[in-house]
C-alpha cells in the first residue's frame, strides 16, 4: 500500500549534477511523526509504572523481612511454651504469602522491564522511518525533471523526480 507524505524540501533543480547518495528531496510523514509522539509517550507510562512497581518490590521485601522475623519468634515462643503450634502455623502462613506477594512484584517489574525494551525498540524503529524520509540520488547523475514542489501532499509511490545518467548519453 502507498503511504501518504509531504514534500518538506526539494533540495535540487533541474540541470543540476548530483552525486549518488547525495540527498534530493525531504518528505514528512505525519503519520510518522503521531506514532513517536504516542511511543513516545508509552515509554513515558511504562517507566512511571516500573518506578512504582520498585517500590512495591521494596515494600513487599520489607514486609517478608518483618515476616520472617515474626515466624522465628514465633518458633521461639512455642519452643518455650507460650503460643500455640496454631500461631506458629498463622505466621508461616503470613510468611509464605508475603513470599508470594513478593515473587508477584518482582514478575511484575521484570514483565515491565521487557516492555519498556520493546517499546524503546520500536521508537528506534520510527525515528529510522522518520530519518528514511530524506529521497537521496541512486546514482551520479542530472536533475532532468522535478515532479514535486515543497508543500505538496504525495503518494510515495509517485514519481517525484527525473535522474539521468550523463555515461549512458548517446
Amino acid at each position: 500500500p502507498q503511504n501518504e507524505a509531504t514534500v518538506e524540501q526539494v533540495l535540487v533543480d533541474v540541470r543540476s549534477v548530483v552525486e549518488s547518495g547525495q540527498p534530493l528531496l525531504v518528505l514528512r510523514d505525519r503519520t510518522n511523526e503521531r506514532e513517536i509522539r504516542t511511543q513516545q509517550v508509552e515509554i513515558q507510562k511504562l517507566q512511571l509504572d516500573l518506578s512504582r512497581n520498585q517500590e512495591k518490590v521494596a515494600e513487599v521485601q520489607q514486609r517478608v523481612d518483618a515476616a520472617v522475623g515474626q515466624y522465628q519468634e514465633s518458633q521461639e515462643l512455642e519452643a518455650q511454651g507460650f503460643i500455640s503450634e496454631d500461631e506458629v502455623r498463622t505466621a508461616q502462613t503470613r510468611e509464605d504469602e508475603d513470599h508470594s506477594a513478593l515473587k508477584d512484584a518482582q514478575l511484575a517489574v521484570t514483565k515491565i522491564e521487557l516492555d519498556l525494551e520493546t517499546a524503546t525498540d520500536t521508537l528506534a524503529l520510527l525515528e529510522q522511518q522518520l530519518n528514511d524520509r530524506v529521497v537521496t540520488s541512486p546514482i551520479d547523475g542530472v536533475v532532468l525533471a522535478v515532479d514535486v514542489s515543497a508543500g505538496e501532499a504525495i503518494a510515495t509511490d509517485k514519481a517525484l523526480l527525473t535522474l539521468g545518467d550523463p555515461t549512458q548519453e548517446p
